[in-house]
């Protein structure tokens, strides 16, 4: 199951310990350790980037979720690009587009106070065990959730919501006074022009989509190549696992494009 996953530690020397902690399950074979970020809060109350692997399109949902709490907590100058900083509406976007919810971000707020560190890492894990007992024997406090289709979802309900207003708009325009059909009109041709946009915005995460699933592949591939037998067959799982979810998201999403290609073609 791919999930994002929040250990708090008191300071950086004990996240840093737990960050190898989780390398070396990834190096085991009791997870899959696909992109990881090492946070911190000061005494300002400032979120701080301290470590980042950089893996591409492998790193998405970590990346988002990091430049959502410096865009929540502030950082130096410079540290919030991407973020949407100033924008509740943007913030939760970028928490969207991580998969997570914002009582997950409230959680991991509420624990991370001035002073502490933060490990935010992209895992697939079959059990929790692994990794809950190297989090306690660091005394850091955990926090995970799967990974969810909620920008899939917000996706197909605005597509749902444009097809409704153009439905209502062309039955106005069957009805509608000489002098008024040129302003529904106008009205239709602005809404289908949103609906292009939206078809493109999801046509691109289709192909995001694509692009990361590959790249976690090939990693639990690499992963399964070096495996034991017997973790092999937990990799393989995870392995099909993640097709699952790639054929759930693909289907919600090719859903919504087909929702508006209907109305603006």
């Amino acid at each position: 199951m791919n999930k994002l996953v929040v250990s708090v530690f008191d300071n950086q020397s004990k996240a840093f310990e737990g960050l190898s902690a989780i390398k070396e399950l990834n190096n085991n074979g009791d997870i899959t350790l696909y992109a990881a970020t090492v946070i911190s809060k000061n005494d300002e109350g400032e979120i701080t980037v301290n470590e980042k692997s950089d893996q591409g399109p492998i790193g998405t949902g970590v990346g988002m979720l990091t430049g959502a709490f410096i865009g929540m907590f502030g950082g130096p100058v410079g540290m919030v690009a991407g973020a949407m900083a100033g924008s509740v509406g943007g913030l939760i976007y970028d928490f969207d587009k991580a998969g997570v919810d914002t009582s997950f971000i409230e959680e991991v707020s509420d624990a991370l106070d001035k002073g502490k560190t933060a490990v935010i890492a992209d895992i697939e894990e079959g059990w929790n065990a692994p990794l809950d007992t190297k989090m306690q024997e660091l005394d850091g406090m955990l926090f995970r959730r799967n990974r969810a289709e909620i920008e899939e979802e917000q996706f197909n309900r605005e597509a749902e919501a444009i097809q409704a207003e153009l439905d209502e708009l062309e039955h106005e325009l069957k009805d509608a006074s000489e002098e008024s059909k040129e302003s529904i009109k106008q009205q239709i041709d602005n809404v289908k022009k949103k609906a292009v946009v939206l078809e493109d915005v999801i046509n691109q995460k289709i192909i995001d989509l694509k692009i990361e699933t590959e790249a976690k592949s090939s990693e639990l591939q690499q992963q399964l190549e070096k495996a034991s037998e017997k973790k092999q067959k937990k990799i393989n799982k995870r392995k099909e696992d993640l097709e699952l979810k790639f054929n759930k998201s693909l289907k919600k999403l090719s859903e919504a494009s087909n929702k508006l290609t209907e109305h603006i073609s």
